[in-house]
């Protein structure tokens, strides 16, 4: 048990700033098409999605550049999202006029997505990133294997009573077990994401 704590314990301070990071920028783009309406006023504006208007809006999209992707506006955001080869992004209007057009991380949500995602440090903040998801779903269970020889002592007690470091420990281990189950799930997903291609040959 003492060997499980000190894992947990450790993991949890060198995990800390990342998972900070990944949440916070994760909960940001929860807002993204929000903040694409605000500040693409096209954005705010509901498209009726049918065969004949989309299928105009691609063909008038790549008589301007064949982009790799396209993501087709609808009733909820009425801007086509366009991917391009080496990182190029634009938002088209619904008849596929170009309204903007950009690379990387130069637009706000895209530079919070890189954050999140790759913690703006290309294919290799990708794997620090998959890897800092696995590793919070070990420190979750982790957590829950500490936690239960004292699992008589739960108060579900979120915030501590002083700050003492008693109470600050009762505290993050309630806390941590009612959190257990969403966060693991959070990590597993997260980390499933980024090692797509091995998720798949496992499940």
């Amino acid at each position: 048990m003492g060997l499980v704590r000190s894992l947990h314990a450790w993991a949890g301070a060198i995990l800390a700033l990342i998972l900070v990071i990944l949440g916070v920028t994760g909960s940001l783009l929860v807002l993204r098409e929000d903040w694409v309406k605000l500040t693409v006023p096209e954005a705010r504006m509901a498209v009726t999605p049918s065969a004949p208007v989309l299928g105009a809006a691609a063909e008038a999209v790549e008589a301007q550049g064949r982009p790799r992707s396209m993501m087709f506006a609808g009733p909820h955001i009425g801007v086509h999202r366009l991917t391009y080869p080496e990182d190029g992004m634009a938002y088209a209007a619904a008849d596929g006029a170009i309204l903007t057009r950009w690379t990387g991380a130069e637009r706000v949500e895209q530079w919070v997505f890189q954050l999140h995602h790759r913690l703006l440090a290309g294919e290799g903040g990708e794997i620090v990133v998959g890897v800092a998801g696995l590793a919070g779903a070990v420190l979750c269970l982790t957590g829950v294997i500490v936690w239960f020889p004292a699992w008589r002592s739960f108060a579900g007690r979120v915030w501590p009573r002083s700050m003492a470091r008693r109470d600050l420990v009762s505290s993050h281990r309630d806390l941590g077990i009612l959190m257990a189950l969403p966060v693991l799930v959070l990590c597993l997903t997260g980390g499933m994401i980024i090692f797509n291609d091995t998720s798949k040959a496992l499940v």
